[in-house]
């Protein structure tokens, strides 16, 4: 599948031409608010730019009238993986990430962790018994006021990287029973901890339930947030989903839905107030650039918001929107971060790599021959001594939210007898274009040459002369390493033009 980057490449068509295709072809699109909290004085200052038409990476051979979308990292792989619902069949779609956190490649799996034994209509997914990972909260379509619309919940007892959802599920206490229950979110409202609950129906009915805590799963209804109203009566069918989209630490809302009479709208609701007491403001239809052409024509029927999620990675608010009726998907890709956003550098020194302090978060990663990389337990500092040789980059939040990547850094161990590089020999040219010259009084057992990936891709055992023809190596960062019959070693980093 295509990266998403190359996905850009493929944006849709300007103009009447663009607004002709879409409506024909896509019909009504409902919206998957793939939401993550950006750290911007003003949400305003996302922008949504790129608009990628059935995106490649994600696999949509077998989407049928889906209408609950949830993104979640199910397997504890650092993604984010993507469930659907649909309520027809009351069945779930899972389409597990084989990709990276920055190029997602969303491939439907045949296995659902035991939740393929349920008859689910809406969902949301969220850690209600702190362990460290996903549950599930769900409730079944059926015949209202009848006791299958209870909201149940459904403990994961597996792990965090190995879900098992095949326990009994059982119903949430202090939740109203009531039908049709299109959106649903787990998010914490009130800032105590843990999470509360927000449902919508087809009736017009906001419920709020705020968490009563501890092990029993209770819950309290309360007043809906200030703002925060139902849709219209006039309004078929609505969605909503959460982000921290200004990053002031509270939740701010995106809103589908479709008036009887008009076209379906996306809307984005601000939290002016605070993490502890939400105060919602205006209603604001298609913001941030989002053009209303994309949504469809008036007599279909949109469905579906997801949970938060970053796709690609960059520290900014990127939307899904899936097509009911035609089964269509399209990425709105946020832009805030594409020009905000500089790769922090690594550099070496002892034993120890370090990138740019006074950001805002750091996470250490080991990168394997494939470029796959592994999080680093407990490196979370600008600062950190890895146990072995190897490739490693770090991904760094700043502090207007936007998430960058290093470049993969060689790491090398310097031995215990090690002195300054300088003592031990002298390497030259550097940047080099075919012949690199050492210039030592040591007797060497061998010199090794490591690329990007910490992988040694050239060995020179007792070596003869004092040169090494690097003329065939493409360009880019090697590190050279040499051993000494004394027991000393030494590195040197020399780039490849």
């Amino acid at each position: 599948m295509k990266t998403l980057k190359q996905n850009k490449a493929a944006m849709l068509p300007t103009s009447a031409a663009r607004q002709h295709q879409f409506l024909q072809r896509a019909g009504m699109l409902s919206f998957a608010a793939l939401l993550l909290g950006v750290g911007t004085a003003s949400a305003q200052q996302n922008h949504f730019l790129h608009a990628v038409a059935k995106p490649t990476w994600l696999d949509s051979s077998t989407l049928d009238k889906h209408h609950a979308i949830q993104v979640v990292d199910i397997d504890g792989d650092m993604d984010k993986d993507l469930f659907l619902a649909n309520g027809q069949t009351e069945s779930m779609l899972f389409m597990r990430n084989d990709g990276t956190p920055t190029n997602p490649d969303l491939n439907i799996q045949s296995g659902r962790y035991g939740l393929e034994n349920y008859p689910i209509h809406s969902f949301a997914f969220g850690d209600m018994d702190n362990d460290g990972d996903q549950d599930i909260v769900y409730q079944k379509y059926g015949v209202y006021g009848s006791t299958v619309d209870s909201i149940v919940y459904l403990a994961n007892r597996g792990t965090a990287t190995n879900p098992d959802f095949s326990g009994t599920a059982i119903t949430l206490f202090g939740v109203t029973r009531v039908s049709y229950v299109y959106s649903m979110s787990l998010v914490d409202l009130d800032n105590d901890g843990d999470l509360d609950l927000l449902t919508h129906d087809g009736y017009q009915h906001l419920m709020y339930y705020t968490n009563n805590g501890g092990t029993t799963l209770g819950f309290t209804s309360a007043s809906v947030p200030s703002g925060l109203t139902p849709y219209p009566v006039n309004v078929a069918l609505a969605h909503f989903a959460f982000a921290d989209m200004d990053n002031d630490g509270d939740q701010d809302i995106w809103r589908t839905y479709e008036a009887l009479s008009s076209s379906p709208k996306l809307a984005f609701i601000e939290n002016t107030g605070n993490r502890n007491s939400p105060t919602y403001g205006a209603l604001q239809e298609f913001p941030m650039g989002i053009d209303s052409i994309y949504v469809g024509t008036a007599n279909r029927i949109p469905l579906s918001v997801s949970a938060p999620f970053d796709i690609d990675d960059d520290g900014d608010t990127d939307i899904l929107s899936y097509g009911y009726f035609e089964n269509w998907t399209t990425l709105f890709e946020n832009t805030k971060c594409d020009t905000n956003n500089t790769a922090p550098i690594v550099t070496q020194s002892s034993n120890t790599i370090s990138t740019g302090a006074g950001l805002s978060s750091y996470q250490w990663y080991s990168v394997d021959a494939q470029g796959v990389r592994t999080p680093v337990q407990g490196a979370t500092s600008a600062t950190f001594a890895p146990t072995t040789d190897g490739s490693y980059t770090v991904r760094a939040k700043k502090t207007n939210g936007c998430v960058a990547y290093s470049a993969d850094f060689a790491f090398v161990h310097i031995g215990v007898n090690s002195v300054a590089d300088a003592n031990l020999w002298n390497v030259s040219p550097n940047p080099v274009t075919s012949e690199l010259f050492v210039q030592s009084d040591l007797t060497w057992l061998r010199w090794e040459i490591i690329d990007a990936q910490g992988r040694v891709i050239r060995t020179i055992a007792k070596p003869t002369t004092n040169s090494i023809n690097v003329s065939e190596l493409p360009q880019g960062i090697y590190t050279l390493r040499g051993q000494a019959a004394d027991g000393k070693s030494a590195i040197s980093r020399f780039v490849k033009k």
